[in-house]
This record gives C-alpha cells, structure tokens and sequence, in this order.
C-alpha cells in the first residue's frame, strides 16, 4: 500500500494507587483508521490475488486495540504490563478471506512490557 494514512483516537483511563500504593491501573482502547492513499503497491514476483473494493481504488480498513495494564513505580523506574487484543475490521482489501465487514480481518493477542525510567534535571547532559 503507498503512502499509508493513519488517525488514531485513544482513551485511556489510569486509576493510581490501584491495586495497591506506587501501583498505576491502566485500561485503554484505541481505533485506528488505515488510509493508503497511494493505493495498492503489488510486489512484481507476487502472484497472489488481490481482491476488494480498494484493491483499485483507496485501501481502507479500521484496527481497534483494548487493553488492561498494570504498572509499578519503584522510586524513578516504572515496571509495567498490558495484555491486549488488537483486530483489524472493515478491510477493503485481501488476498485471502472476506473483506468489508467487522469479523472479516485478524486478531492478534499480545503482551507488552514496559521499563522505564523518568529523567531528573540533574540527570540531563547540558
């Protein structure tokens, strides 16, 4: 697909302090439009069929991602984990399977790790 489009609304709610104090509770859905602007881009040694109404025209389809994570801060460093699930829904292009409709893209299921560590001024290089 050329020149790909994405918009991206997100909701997150945070709930500090949950389960448990330096504890963060995060629950978070997102949807994504996917917008290939520049059309179908086929690859010359790929003989797969693609089929669709944007397969000619303006690829199109929609990913929603919801999930449920759980930090904890220990003095600056945060550890953090979020299983999720992520679908892609209302593709107008395939090269196997049904297109169009919210069932017809794939589930992914997935864990994300977090590590982090927040800066101080002191921390900085100048």
């Amino acid at each position: 697909m050329g020149s790909l489009t994405q918009v991206t609304g997100l909701l997150n709610l945070a709930i500090n302090d949950f389960p448990r104090d330096n504890a963060q509770l995060n629950i978070e859905a997102g949807v994504t439009a996917n917008i290939g602007a520049g059309g179908v881009l086929r690859d010359p040694g790929d003989r797969t069929a693609i089929y669709g109404s944007g397969a000619n025209g303006t690829p199109f389809s929609l990913t929603e991602t919801l999930g449920v994570g759980i930090g904890y801060s220990i003095g600056r460093n945060v550890v953090g984990l979020e299983p999720y699930v992520q679908h892609e829904s209302f593709s107008t292009v395939a090269t196997q399977g049904s297109t169009g409709s919210f069932l017809s893209g794939a589930w992914v299921l997935g864990v994300k790790l977090d590590l982090i560590r927040f800066n101080t001024p002191g921390d900085r290089s100048p």
